[in-house]
């Protein structure tokens, strides 16, 4: 049996709010916060910090605020610089909110 899959892609173009800019400078102060020791094996166990817990929310928030499905995770929580992060970084920097 076959089937006709399509590949799944990002939207070729997402507009990028003030809002939106914001929520992504709040996650990167939230990551630089972060105080959280080495998971360990039994990942299971690790217990988040705050600013983790925090930067997982506002992730949420981001999400939402640039209309994406659920299944684009596009801001890896882990290692900035993706192409939408780029974007972002990219937008603060016109709208003169980071240096």
């Amino acid at each position: 049996m076959t089937t006709t899959r399509r590949p799944v892609e990002l939207p070729s173009r997402i507009e990028i709010s003030e809002r939106a800019v914001q929520l992504h400078l709040e996650m990167e102060r939230l990551r630089l916060a972060c105080h959280c020791e080495p998971v360990p094996e039994q990942y299971w166990l690790h217990e988040k910090c705050e600013a983790c817990v925090a930067r997982r929310k506002t992730h949420v928030e981001l999400h939402n605020e640039l209309g994406l499905r659920p299944w684009f995770l596009i801001l890896d929580m882990y290692s900035p610089g993706k192409p939408l992060w780029k974007a972002l970084q990219t937008a603060a920097q016109e709208l003169r909110l980071v240096p």
